[in-house]
């Protein structure tokens, strides 16, 4: 990834690091939080049920909205909260964590899971409020190089805490299949950010953020279509209420109905 940037950077007229003083410490903040937002999601899929961990997790849109509206003073209208709590009905029923199978596990670790979701929602939320701050000032490509910094930092002292304390049993040795997958998830989650970035650069975080949501249907769908698994019926009508959230808001936007 960093010869990507590097190449990248090479081909810009201007470099991408003459940053504005203001938001140094902000970029900082961002690659920090988004890091750890990332990491805290991954411990609590490996703790607690996937349904449970990632309707939690996914309350990113809420924070956002929350955070950029206490601390950017961005105007969320009733439309915008309407769209941010539509598209998590949906995921509410895409992922059904009502009907998950219960988990004979240890109610610390269970509670850990729980926290650790929660943690990573507000940090997640923290870290694209700060994307929103930065705006144009600061190079699109900028963010997801921040991200890709920390990671570097942060991840080996991440893996061996997580190692000593919550899952001391668990070791993984990694083949050439599971190189290339983790290679080609990084590339994409790069290219996530970059597209991300360009989104909040131009429109508010509070209604940028619950688009986001649309990846949880496309994931269902992609499932589908490669491996062949079927959609039961809330998993159909919790897509179709995250497409028609953002619809709505697309169609109110166009029509110059909320600004």
């Amino acid at each position: 990834m960093f010869l990507a940037f590097t190449f990248a950077f090479s081909r810009l007229k201007e470099s991408p690091f003459n940053l504005p003083r203001q938001h140094r410490w902000t970029l900082a903040f961002r690659g920090f939080f988004g890091v750890i937002s990332n990491m805290l999601s991954i411990t609590a899929i490996k703790l607690i049920a996937l349904t449970k961990s990632q309707v939690i997790y996914w309350t990113i849109p809420i924070f956002t909205a929350v955070f950029a509206n206490k601390f950017l003073g961005e105007r969320i209208t009733q439309y915008d909260w309407a769209a941010v709590f539509l598209a998590f009905s949906g995921i509410i029923l895409i992922t059904n964590p009502f009907g998950a199978a219960k988990m004979d596990e240890d109610p610390f670790i269970e509670n850990v899971g729980v926290i650790c979701s929660l943690l990573g929602a507000v940090t997640g939320g923290m870290a694209f409020t700060a994307v929103k701050k930065m705006g144009k000032e600061v190079h699109y490509l900028m963010s997801p190089w921040s991200w890709c910094i920390a990671n570097f930092i942060l991840a080996p002292i991440f893996t061996v805490v997580q190692r000593v304390s919550l899952m001391p049993h668990q070791f993984h040795v990694y083949n050439g299949y599971d190189v290339i997958l983790i290679l080609g998830i990084s590339v994409f989650m790069v290219l996530n950010m970059t597209f991300a970035t360009l989104a909040y650069q131009n429109e508010k975080a509070g209604r940028v953020s619950p688009i986001a949501y649309s990846q949880i249907f496309i994931v269902a769908i992609l499932d589908v279509v490669i491996f062949g698994t079927s959609l039961s019926w809330n998993q159909w009508l919790g897509g179709a209420i995250i497409v028609f959230s953002n619809l709505s808001i697309s169609m109110l936007k166009c029509f110059e109905i909320i600004k």
